[in-house]
């Protein structure tokens, strides 16, 4: 059997891991996994600003360019941190608990002022800016309002439960925080499932989840896990890795090639697929000075695509001439892809010399900005606050990061592909001066654009993952969709669905 995965992010090193782990558990005939990626280091989008964060000899910053943590709650939170208990990789580990202040301090800026949001039941009864009215008063009543049929995107289900405050300031941020878009077009069905079957529509569908088989004796293997037990006692609700999230994907990958003998093609990617009348897959390779990478690969058994639908679109439109019969469902599932949106997003690491307790008005995880405010950023978080281990050991220092742009970038910055790297500092400069009143030179600023790096879960997102799976299943298509495309962007999401995938792969389900 030989399964190619395409993409060395998260999402394809862990549908490499699962694979290769039930295969030794459960297939007696030779099983090759294959990961190409285009780049020369995996990750993905978890980039961090050191290769080597060694402590003993490294005593800078450590910054991170795309996700900074990951969240730990849920099944999906289990099931991540079990990985990072396979790997023995627990030491590794730097966690945030409830009681810590970036845990219980989550900020907004509104009306020129920042504004702690409510984080207990007590303060939810308490009347607190900007809101004109405890939340708990919007709140309640709107748990038994009727939302219209028709709705399901975040801001008009939110307006029509619990009122305009509540859908500007509560859950527009939030969504730009987590998705960067606007919440007038992102899906609550698509993005955020768990709050769907209470707070949309009555009798609406439910979005059709990949699910894993066994869920009740494989959510009892999770929480029997120690490191998991752990972290319950402990009540992690973030944590990250001492040098860096990057650094995972690399100790991640190595424990790939070395221990489980899965083959890396880096500085490839593949440029055309063939679908066989044997159900087997030919994939045509282009390499970026790797002499040593095939021009092809053959007799694919199944492709695990963890590249952006976008990606993978323009790989399924390519054809010899016309499509032929063979090739036509790729075709069509390529051109379906293509529908999913996504955003560019600049993140701009900023460093100022002395403490985050002397410069910052107040401390906490960070603060979102509503797009009814006039700003630049999306939001600024408190790196220093979180994680004051990353910060540079030779100095006291505070580091930020600034969020900018999402479904807002052309609006405000113009062509990602132009916008130059001073508008960007300036613009993220002007934030915290206003926002956070430092108006000091910083001692470090790092700009980097992702250009496309955020799905936007639109409304109608999850009819068109699911007739996308559909065409697979109905043409018996030897490939499966994983990574932050359809269902789930968070780090948590993505290794839980590879996990899915694999498991239906290997137990002979196809999707």
């Amino acid at each position: 059997m030989k399964i190619v995965i395409c993409g060395g992010g998260i999402s394809g090193l862990s549908a490499a891991y699962y694979a290769s782990q039930l295969l030794a558990r459960t297939s007696t005939q030779k099983c090759k996994i294959i990961v190409v990626e285009k780049d020369k280091k995996v990750g993905g989008w978890m980039k961090t600003n050191v290769q080597s964060a060694d402590r003993s000899v490294y005593d800078g910053p450590i910054n991170e360019f795309g996700p900074r943590s990951v969240r730990f709650a849920g099944v999906v939170g289990n099931n991540t941190l079990q990985l990072v208990s396979d790997l023995k990789m627990e030491d590794e580990v730097l966690p945030v608990t409830n009681s810590h202040v970036a845990a219980k301090k989550r900020l907004i800026y509104v009306k020129k002022q920042l504004h702690v949001l409510p984080n207990s039941l007590l303060s939810a009864c308490t009347k607190k800016t900007p809101f004109s009215a405890p939340l708990a008063r919007f709140i309640g009543p709107g748990l038994f309002k009727r939302v219209p049929p028709s709705y399901e995107s975040m801001h008009e289900i939110a307006s029509a439960r619990f009122g305009e405050e509540v859908a500007d300031y509560l859950i527009d941020p939030f969504t730009r925080g987590v998705f960067a878009a606007d919440a007038r077009k992102l899906s609550m069905k698509a993005a955020f499932p768990q709050m769907w079957p209470r707070l949309g529509p009555r009798k609406a569908a439910k979005p059709r989840r990949p699910l894993l088989p066994n869920r009740e004796i494989f959510n009892k293997t999770l929480t029997a896990n120690p490191f998991v037990k752990k972290a319950k006692r402990e009540r992690w609700t973030q944590w990250t890795m001492k040098q860096g999230l990057a650094n995972f994907n690399e100790a991640f990958a190595k424990h790939l090639e070395d221990s489980l003998g899965v083959e890396f093609l880096r500085n490839s990617e593949i440029h055309q697929i063939t679908n066989h009348p044997n159900g087997k897959l030919s994939l045509q390779l282009k390499t970026q000075g790797n002499k040593e990478a095939p021009s092809a690969i053959h007799n694919v058994d199944h492709l695990i695509s963890a590249i952006p639908s976008y990606a993978l679109s323009s790989i399924l439109r390519r054809t010899n001439g016309g499509p032929s019969k063979q090739e036509y469902p790729l075709v069509m599932l390529g051109q379906m892809l293509n529908h999913i949106q996504w955003v560019d997003v600049a993140v701009v690491n900023v460093e100022y010399d002395g403490p985050a307790k002397e410069n910052l008005p107040q401390l906490g995880f960070g603060h979102l900005v509503p797009s009814v405010e006039d700003s630049n950023v999306l939001g600024i978080i408190y790196d220093s606050c979180a994680f004051p281990q990353h910060d540079r050991l030779d100095k006291p220092s505070t580091r930020l990061t600034c969020m900018m742009g999402g479904s807002w970038f052309r609006n405000l910055f113009g062509d990602p592909r132009q916008v130059t790297t001073a508008t960007l500092e300036q613009s993220a400069l002007e934030s915290i001066a206003e926002q956070l009143k430092i108006t000091k030179d910083p001692s470090h600023l790092q700009v980097n654009v992702h250009r496309q790096c955020i799905p936007t879960y639109q409304v109608g997102h999850t009819d068109l993952v699911e007739n996308c799976e559909d065409l697979i299943s109905e043409h018996n298509l030897p490939i499966s969709l994983v990574g932050a495309s359809y269902w789930g962007v968070s780090i948590n999401d993505c290794i839980f669905n590879s996990r899915i995938a694999a498991t239906k792969i290997i137990s002979g389900q196809g999707l």
